[in-house]
This record gives C-alpha cells, sequence and structure tokens, in this order.
C-alpha cells in the first residue's frame, strides 16, 4: 500500500504521482491563464458598455473562494482588511498568493 524503493508498485505511491502530475500542469495554468478568466476588471479588451471585463468563464477556485474563504483565509493569514476581500470578491481578482494558499490546502 505504501510507497516502496520500486516506484510505482504500490497505490499510495501511484496516487501520489497522479497527483503531482495533475497539480504542476494545473498550477502553471491557473497562474498563466486561470486566474485571469472570471476578472472583472478592465485588463483586457473584452467590455461591456461601462468598461467592466465580461466574464466569459469560471473556475473551480474562483467559485469556491467567492463563497467566503477570501475573507477568512485573508484576515487569518495576511491580516487583509475585510473590505478589500469583499472587492476582490467582487470583482474575481484575487490575489496570488490566496491562489497558492488554496492549492496548498488542496493538496493537503
Amino acid at each position: 500500500f505504501f510507497p516502496s524503493n520500486e516506484g510505482g508498485g504500490s497505490i499510495a505511491g501511484n496516487s501520489i504521482l497522479v497527483y503531482i502530475v495533475w497539480f504542476i500542469p494545473y498550477i502553471s495554468w491557473m497562474l498563466l491563464i486561470g486566474m485571469d478568466l472570471p476578472r472583472r476588471s478592465t485588463r483586457k479588451n473584452n467590455n461591456n458598455n461601462n468598461g467592466e471585463k465580461v466574464p466569459k468563464f469560471d473556475t473551480v477556485f474562483h467559485s469556491l473562494w467567492r463563497s467566503g474563504p477570501c475573507e477568512t483565509f485573508g484576515s487569518i493569514f495576511w491580516k487583509r482588511p475585510v473590505e478589500i476581500s469583499r472587492r476582490q470578491m467582487q470583482m474575481d481578482d484575487y490575489e496570488t498568493r490566496d491562489l497558492l494558499l488554496y492549492m496548498a490546502i488542496h493538496a493537503v
């Protein structure tokens, strides 16, 4: 059941390997592309008449983070004021450290 010296010879070892194979590309994709998908700020030209970006896609991170953990973890870990967290939740514009914290919790 537990990893052996042979590598790939156990359920836990194979599971960890599959998780790492998914984890690294996913974090890379989120940092390069995914963090901008649901953002409502005007970083790109996909704007409505008010100058606000119209989000086309959502991610699991964004949908979870806007439901409350942004405020909770922002105040606990980063000592971020609640008003800033609420603005981030409204605009779907989170800090990279929020994503990295989410992924660290996911890995545990």
